[in-house]
């Protein structure tokens, strides 16, 4: 045995650096997860079942509805797209949206901005019975977002 006290002698292992440990410890782990990411894209897919179905999906709404809803929105969007263009003065884009209103103004879209506008009537007249100040002028807004300017109106005498 060795004539120096315990707190003397050296040690066999020299003492590594904290950050050396943490950065090897950082390094394991990142090589852990790149392999296990490689072994997952790897896997094979399962094999195909034989007796496959199609599944068909039904929407809520049917389709006939849903382009009646197209129209009615594509229909809204035109007239304020003209408000926009006139408020602007331009008259570029009001003679190309007043040619596409014109296109869009079909029997069966004038039938439902016909439908819509009565269903608005009817409700702003519950509003001016109730006195519902409030409900008169959003549902005035709505009958002007579908009436829009002068020139629109003139088109639907019923919204005149």
């Amino acid at each position: 045995m060795s004539s120096l006290p315990v707190a003397a002698q050296r040690r066999l292992s020299p003492r590594l650096p904290l950050g050396l440990v943490a950065l090897v410890v950082v390094l394991a782990i990142g090589a852990g997860a790149f392999v296990g990411a490689l072994a997952i894209a790897n896997r094979a897919a399962p094999a195909p079942s034989v007796a496959t179905s199609t599944i068909k999906h039904h929407s809520a709404v049917p389709p006939a509805a849903a382009a009646a809803t197209r129209r009615m929105a594509s229909y809204k969007q035109l007239v304020a797209n003209l408000a926009a263009a006139r408020m602007a003065h331009d008259f570029k884009s009001i003679y190309r949206i007043d040619r596409a209103l014109d296109a869009a103004l079909t029997p069966a879209v004038i039938g439902m901005v016909y439908q819509e506008h009565a269903r608005l009537a009817a409700n702003l007249e519950a509003a001016y019975q109730r006195h519902d100040l409030r409900a008169q002028a959003l549902i005035s807004r709505q009958v002007q977002a579908i009436c829009g300017q002068p020139d629109v109106q003139s088109r639907l005498k019923f919204c005149n």
